[in-house]
């Protein structure tokens, strides 16, 4: 019957429309405060008080019509077709919605696939040069120590879980303007296991928050100036014997004629503020790509 129900729903997109003109961009922090609360975390990190803290920052987009974030999200799966899209609209000018390369947990009858994503470099303008970044991530002690924070915490959430957990070796994951740091893990759970249990053992990881989790949150609700909100939180799809949990990373949030852009980056020992500011940017580069194209086609 809720199957006849459903049928009858008319569930076809909104008509997709053009992309508005940018007409400001403020970014929360400003690079004054993001250099104040990188600095603060590094001397956290200095006194042994904490490893690791995600930073993120919002960049508020305003708009000379209402955005349509249905047409943002099909520019975005041109961009990046491996990723994790959704979309969820529960008002009628109010859009939450993202592109995520990053996988919580997905579980088909009793194995769980999860994975640790830490670590990160640009694109290069070539195909050499895209080799010789991959490499220089490979080869990173700096992004290898925080990649191994979000591995270890991963695996020591999951052990207890599974009756057999493995890990693959690290390899580079390749994405449309960056490249990431990437260790995939495949376990089996024991019985009584729940896919709740898994939510809260694993969320938020380490690339979200930090480690330890307790004091990187406490940093978090210190330092950031804005509410995350659904940033970072989870998106699930759940049927009968199959759940897939990914992470709302690389995410928007529309409201009329403004968007709040959202992501971060990891502060471990040795960031540099710069380059962690640059990070996100890339981070958000597709999203950026995209209001570009629209700007320019909305002033054409």
């Amino acid at each position: 019957m809720a199957l006849e129900q459903l049928a009858l729903l008319d569930l076809t997109c909104p008509k997709i429309g053009r992309l508005p003109a940018v007409l400001s961009r403020k970014d929360i922090p400003d690079r004054n405060e993001w250099q104040h609360n990188v600095e603060v975390i590094l001397k956290a990190i200095t006194d042994q008080k904490i490893s690791k803290v995600v930073l993120a920052r919002m960049s508020t987009f305003t708009f000379d019509n209402a955005v349509d974030a249905f047409a943002l999200l099909k520019e975005l799966e041109k961009l990046a077709p491996a990723s994790n899209r959704f979309l969820f609209q529960w008002q009628r000018n109010s859009v939450f919605f993202g592109a995520s390369p990053e996988s919580l947990f997905r579980r088909r009858a009793r194995q769980v696939n999860s994975e640790a994503i830490a670590g990160t470099r640009p694109r290069g303008r070539s195909n050499a040069e895209d080799q010789a970044l991959k490499e220089e991530l490979l080869n990173s002690k700096k992004d290898a120590f925080e990649h191994a924070l979000v591995l270890e915490s991963i695996c020591e959430n999951l052990k207890g879980k599974c009756v057999v957990l493995k890990s693959q070796q690290t390899q580079v994951m390749t994405l449309g303007h960056s490249f990431h740091l990437r260790t995939a893990l495949q376990g089996e759970l024991k019985g009584d296991v729940k896919d709740g249990d898994l939510v809260r053992e694993l969320h938020p990881t380490p690339a979200v928050a930090g480690v330890p989790r307790a004091g990187a949150l406490g940093l978090i609700k210190e330092l950031e100036p804005f509410s995350r909100g659904w940033f970072a939180g989870v998106v699930a799809c759940v049927g009968h014997d199959t759940a897939d949990f990914i992470v709302a990373i690389r995410s928007a949030l529309v409201n009329g004629r403004t968007m709040n852009v959202y992501a971060g980056a990891g502060i471990v020992e040795g960031s540099v503020a710069q380059k962690e500011w640059e990070e996100i940017d890339n981070k958000i580069e597709n999203l950026l790509k995209v209001i570009r194209h629209g700007s320019e086609r909305g002033s054409g």
